[in-house]
């Protein structure tokens, strides 16, 4: 008889192309938000560094990071739960690539706004936002609030694989979860 196990790359072989594309697009990503960042670190004024800046690359990274469960590897482990079942929340790899699906996707958002509102207050009422109050308070909105919404997208027990090449939401939940925040964020 006939005796394969099921898997991803056996029951879709023609996803394993474009899987292993977005790994190295991933990767390169990664490289270079990686370079982006150690420049900052290591030569601050060069490079013209600032929390900013810093925080919307560390962002990056977080959103790119989540293709690290799946790089050039086996894509089952994260993606399956058994050899028929797709990955829930009750797989942990699948759980955490949605916490940080999330997270990045939110927190790359919010920090993108704060640097355009802040440029905006820069040059519409001539003045810099520097002080100690500012900076607690968009840390706390461009880490906190995403740190809810990754929380939550585990809390509402909805973490599914659903062939897009992430653990994440059930599509019924990515707008409220995703897009309308990500609309909201640019007009405010």
């Amino acid at each position: 008889m006939y005796n394969q196990v099921l898997t991803p790359e056996t029951m879709f072989p023609s996803f394993i192309s474009k899987y292993q594309t977005v790994d190295v697009l991933a990767l390169t990503s990664l490289l270079c938000i990686s370079l982006v960042l150690l420049s900052y670190l290591v030569l601050p004024r060069p490079s013209k560094a600032n929390m900013q800046k810093i925080s919307v690359a560390l962002s990056l990274f977080t959103l790119t990071s989540a293709r690290t469960f799946t790089m050039f590897q086996s894509y089952s482990p994260t993606f399956c739960q058994n050899s028929i079942q797709g990955a829930t929340f009750h797989n942990p790899r699948c759980g955490v690539q949605a916490f940080i699906l999330a997270f990045g996707i939110h927190s790359s958002i919010l920090w993108a706004s704060m640097r355009a509102y802040t440029v905006l207050a820069l040059i519409t009422y001539q003045r810099s936002l520097n002080s100690i109050r500012w900076r607690a308070g968009i840390n706390a909105v461009c880490w906190g609030v995403p740190l809810c919404f990754a929380v939550g997208t585990i809390g509402s027990k909805s973490v599914v694989y659903e062939f897009s090449g992430n653990c994440g939401p059930r599509p019924s939940l990515q707008i409220g979860l995703f897009v309308v925040p990500s609309i909201v964020s640019h007009l405010c």
